[in-house]
């Protein structure tokens, strides 16, 4: 069997040695990397997925060199291993030996993973000091005087251990916090900072900066006249060339010389602004140590674990009695390698990072992961090149605006508490109008009721003056005073529905959409009963997304939410339940005014364009979830039926229609802090 006649099995058939077939449920549950890779197979080459499977965003990203790595190597164990074709064990044997450039090793066992070399490269990459060397530009230029940068590395020096595991790459530079120091000192901007590097066993500056910070040491630790000096960093031969003459190790000549001793020297001189960058190692500049003034912190650490990544973060966290309004921000810095499979692994740090950690966005929401960062970013993978120049721009920018970011993060308004799953939507074409609006109100225009009012109004005293008309035998003058009058009264109203509609736009339509599914999902008891449609919140992005939730709602109902607007939004697939949507667009002059109009008092459906959208799969379990979500819909979409899967007209419909996206929506699935 060709890998692909073993994928196709493994996705559709899913069969165990004794030929029973897995529910999908329980295939994702005991293969979520196999599970996730086999669908965007799906997604990439237009196969229809499982029968019953959503393709949510993280199913609809571009196939990753790591799902190629879980569907081969499934397809490597399952089948190659057991084979006596002696092509399968030649194949077995190709793929053993170009894993591991990719992170991977084959066994017997399976594939397990280890940190491949360029995985490494990226992390270490001696280029993140140029980046270093930039923020620390746009941060002086922001904060002056005022700027206290800490910046952290996961090496003093490359020593053994690190040269040993990229021995394939010698001739490239590593980051370490030493090499770092020399960089920034070869910069006349990052060296005007006075940057020192202080680590558990070194202290280390420039030349020109240990001629102020020695004395200084001496006069506050007088223990250490005659014997604090300075020494070269490196003996000759064990640095790289050219740079390392500027940069000094400060030591005494004798005696003791702890961390207890010299760190909360050095965290008083850098408090006091005697430095304004501190370079030094996560284990000795993390938990337990504290400098309030730190308004920059700059991580170049390869650690993505929450309780680490929050203590990191947590240096720059410290209320500074000296600025009240104090805003400290913090900065990644991510290397990508386009043409390489590994090329994103620092970007997928990066995302991991921020996955479970909130911040403020642009628009002053507090969100986790890299759209805090900047909404354009993606947990899937990186930007394009030219986003990513933008985006850089943007940021350094953006780090000196501390007072609207201080704004925006609303201290001592209140707060919930509570993290919301939110559902990102925006639509490239039309979504129609909210069909059960018009019946209905809205603030700030003329309702359809008072629309309704004044065509009735007006055919009414047309009616009156013919009726007078004819009673006096004025039969001439009534018919033109009513036909008058009743004209009146319905080009009033076309104009008015007119306008009406134009202020209808597609968030009203997702917010239908979104009132149906939050009516439905409480009236059967999978969510929280206490929720309804008037929590719905739709509020516009500066990107032309719209971020839709409801408000007050768990982690938990509000996932649920977001992810049946999410299905409901999608391409029809495999639903197995569909339900119609009578769409119209905003009238662009009278004549089509007048029929939108005219529909009211009629049949809604006449005139208008049809779509089907699936029900949500949570609602579709069972008769009476579909005929709730049916009422819902009903009562804030379009009037409709769902129908059942097995229906030949469903079918015809699901045939017809499978895969198209009418609307053309992108949506994304964010997590809020209210």
């Amino acid at each position: 069997m060709t890998f692909i006649d073993v994928l196709r099995a493994r996705i559709f058939e899913r069969k165990t040695k004794e030929g029973v077939e897995v529910a999908w449920p329980r295939f994702e549950s005991d293969h979520p990397e196999l599970a996730l890779a086999a669908l965007r197979y799906c997604n990439a080459n237009r196969l229809d997925p499982p029968e019953g499977v959503r393709l949510g965003e993280a199913e609809r990203q571009p196939l990753t060199a790591d799902d190629w790595v879980v569907m081969i190597g499934d397809y490597a164990i399952g089948h190659l291993r057991e084979s006596p074709d002696p092509k399968d064990l030649e194949a077995w044997e190709l793929i053993r030996k170009a894993l591991p450039s990719l992170g991977y090793v084959l066994t017997r066992q399976g594939i397990r993973s280890y940190v491949s070399p360029v995985d490494r490269v990226l992390l270490l990459s001696a280029s993140k000091g140029v980046a270093a060397i930039e923020i620390l530009g746009a941060e002086a230029r922001a904060l002056g005087p005022h700027l206290r940068a800490l910046v952290l590395c996961d090496y003093e020096v490359a020593g053994s251990e690190l040269v040993g595991n990229l021995a394939p790459y010698q001739d490239l530079a590593y980051l370490t916090a030493a090499l770092l120091l020399k960089t920034l000192l070869s910069d006349q901007g990052s060296a005007g900072l006075d940057p020192i590097l202080v680590t558990g066993q070194t202290v280390a500056c420039s030349r020109a900066t240990a001629a102020a910070l020695v004395p200084w040491l001496v006069e506050q630790e007088p223990d250490l006249k005659d014997r604090l000096g300075v020494a070269a960093l490196f003996k000759r031969g064990e640095g790289d060339g050219d740079g390392w003459d500027s940069v000094v190790d400060v030591k005494p000549e004798s005696g003791a010389w702890p961390p207890s001793l010299y760190l909360p020297l050095l965290t008083r001189y850098f408090e006091e602004g005697r430095s304004r960058c501190l370079i030094g190692t996560r284990g000795l500049l993390g938990e337990g140590w504290d400098a309030k003034s730190i308004n920059v912190l700059i991580d170049l650490t390869g650690v993505t674990t929450t309780t680490s990544v929050h203590q990191m973060r947590g240096r720059s966290l410290r209320l500074d009695p000296e600025l009240p309004h104090k805003v400290a921000n913090n900065w990644d810095v991510v290397c990508v390698a386009r043409d390489h499979p590994k090329g994103a692994a620092d970007y997928d740090r990066f995302v991991r990072k921020h996955r479970n950690y909130f911040a403020i966005t642009t628009v002053g929401e507090i969100e986790s992961g890299v759209g805090h960062v900047d909404q354009r970013l993606s947990p899937f993978g990186p930007p394009a090149d030219d986003l990513v120049a933008t985006v850089n721009v943007e940021i350094l920018e953006r780090s000196g605006e501390r007072d609207h970011i201080y704004a925006l993060w609303g201290i001592g308004q209140p707060y919930q508490n509570l993290p919301t799953e939110t559902v990102r939507i925006r639509s490239t074409r039309p979504l129609g109008l909210p069909a059960q609006r018009l019946p209905a109100s809205a603030s700030g225009v003329s309702a359809p009721p008072l629309i309704r009012a004044r065509a009735v109004g007006g055919v009414a005293a047309g009616a009156i003056a013919l009726a007078v008309g004819l009673a006096t035998g004025s039969d001439v003058l009534g018919i033109l005073a009513g036909a008058g009058l009743g004209a009146a009264g319905i080009g009033s109203a076309v104009v008015s529905l007119r306008g009406f509609a134009g202020r209808l736009g597609p968030s009203s339509a997702v917010e239908d959409l979104a009132s149906a599914i939050v009516e439905a999902l409480a009236a059967t008891g999978v969510v929280d009963s206490r929720l309804s449609a008037t929590m719905v919140r739709l509020v516009s992005q500066p990107d032309g997304y719209y971020r839709c939730y409801l408000d007050g709602a768990g982690l938990r109902d509000s996932a649920v939410f977001a992810a049946a607007l999410d299905e409901l939004l999608a391409p029809l697939r495999t639903p197995r339940y569909i339900i119609p949507r009578y769409v119209s667009a905003p009238p662009s002059g009278p004549l089509e005014a007048l029929t939108l109009f005219a529909r009211q008092f009629g049949n809604p459906r006449i005139g208008a364009t049809l779509v089907y959208h699936a029900v949500p799969s949570v609602l579709a379990t069972n008769h009476d979830r579909v005929k709730a979500f049916e009422a819902a819909w009903n009562r804030h979409v379009s009037s409709g039926k769902a129908l059942y899967e097995g229906d030949p007209k469903a079918q015809a419909i699901i045939q017809l229609q499978r895969g198209e996206d009418p609307f053309a929506v992108t949506t994304q699935m964010r997590t809020l802090w209210e």
